[in-house]
């Protein structure tokens, strides 16, 4: 027989129940944590190249998430699979942690790139979690988007537009 969707708002237990009847706990888990540590290992690859955190306050951000990101994925790693405060947890610092390495990026692209890891965290919300916990990761989502357009516009200007124009201008136009 077919069992049905829950009515719950938040389908946590309901999933996770299903997840253990199938035996598929362990591999959730693992996929789970491989996803949270391959993202926390971006911000520290990226601080060997220009587009990077730059700066030391900056860089210590950068390692900061990387801290935050081993915890979690230690989190869901262990024997047993988290209660719903610690996944709740994981999620709204997964979505501080992106917001940030997405803000601190030196390079408007890649500030913009990194900003799409939001999608993880929402689609992992829609599956386990409330239609509240989403509305948090949209808003601070759309937050860093607000707040990164007229930052990278104003360092894409600085960095591409403004010495064009100066070379144009030098030259005899």
């Amino acid at each position: 027989m077919r069992q049905r969707w829950p009515s719950k708002v938040d389908h946590y237990y309901w999933l996770t129940a299903y997840l253990a009847a199938h035996d598929m706990q362990k591999s959730a888990c693992r996929v789970v944590a491989t996803i949270i540590l391959c993202l926390g290992a971006i911000p520290p690859a990226l601080m060997a190249s220009p587009v990077g955190p730059q700066g030391l306050p900056n860089q210590a951000l950068a390692v900061s998430v990387t801290i935050c990101c081993l915890v979690m994925g230690a989190l869901w790693l262990r024997q047993r699979w988290p209660t719903r405060t610690e996944s709740q947890l994981c999620v709204t610092v997964g979505t501080v942690c992106i917001a940030v390495a997405s803000l601190i990026a030196a390079d408007p692209v890649v500030g913009l790139l990194g900003s799409t890891t939001f999608v993880v965290v929402s689609a992992f919300t829609v599956v386990f979690h409330s239609g509240r916990l989403l509305a948090f990761s949209w808003s601070i989502g759309a937050a860093t988007h607000v707040t990164e357009i007229p930052c990278q516009t104003t360092k894409w200007r600085w960095r591409y537009e403004l010495p064009r124009a100066r070379q144009g201008c030098c030259s005899g136009c």
